[in-house]
């Protein structure tokens, strides 16, 4: 009687673990290969390998990979553009400031292989990040230590003259002014160049710019 009794609790006790072993089977086939559940925001997921695949929710985009190329490699090369056209390119200079006034040398480079003379003022206009023209009133001032009318300038190839541009950032009544770009006629007649100043033209709510001739 009693290895009877012995054999029945056997086979039941058999019998539900072959269910267990079959259920879990199943499970194991309708999930998906390589996951877990997520246990809210931050939590990894697990890869086929076991590594964590999915960032937290709150992390930044990814950076494409082609345009991460492209900046390191103007970056690491730094050549200067071609030269324009007219022979002379505009590089601006680290821009200085002190009790709200800002001053930003340009310095004009004859990059071409002839002689370019120059004189008077240049025409200056400050642009928006989206490169449309500010209302901005510049206005002329001798160079220090120099004569209100230097004259023409020939700069021989490899060199050239500066301005300086000066201008203050004082806020008060109105919308503040902050110029991303720079664009700049050295010369009547010349082609415009557009010029990125180290740090942004912030003129406040003054809305005006000085400049001095070209100098050297």
């Amino acid at each position: 009687m009693s290895t009877g009794r012995g054999n029945g609790i056997a086979g039941k006790v058999f019998g539900a673990l072959a269910g267990a072993i079959l259920l879990a089977t199943q499970l194991t086939a309708c999930a998906q290969p390589g996951t877990v559940p997520d246990n809210g925001p931050g939590a990894a997921r697990a890869g086929a390998g076991g590594a964590a695949a999915v960032p937290p929710r709150n992390a930044a985009p990814p950076v494409n990979a082609a345009t991460a190329s492209a900046s390191e490699t103007m970056a690491a090369n730094g050549s200067p553009p071609p030269c324009p056209a007219s022979g002379v390119r505009i590089v601006p200079e680290d821009p200085q400031a002190a009790a709200g006034t800002r001053t930003l040398e340009l310095d004009l480079v004859n990059c071409g292989s002839q002689p370019y003379t120059v004189g008077g003022y240049p025409s200056i206009q400050v642009l928006s990040a989206d490169r449309r023209p500010f209302a901005v009133t510049v206005t002329h001032r001798p160079a220090f230590g120099a004569s209100p009318d230097p004259g023409t300038i020939t700069a021989s190839p490899g060199h050239g003259p500066f301005v300086i541009l000066e201008w203050h950032d004082i806020v008060t009544n109105g919308t503040p002014v902050t110029g991303a770009y720079l664009q700049i006629v050295p010369r009547e007649g010349d082609p415009a160049q557009l010029v990125v100043p180290p740090r942004p033209i912030d003129l406040g709510t003054t809305g005006t710019l000085q400049t001095t001739p070209w100098a050297g």
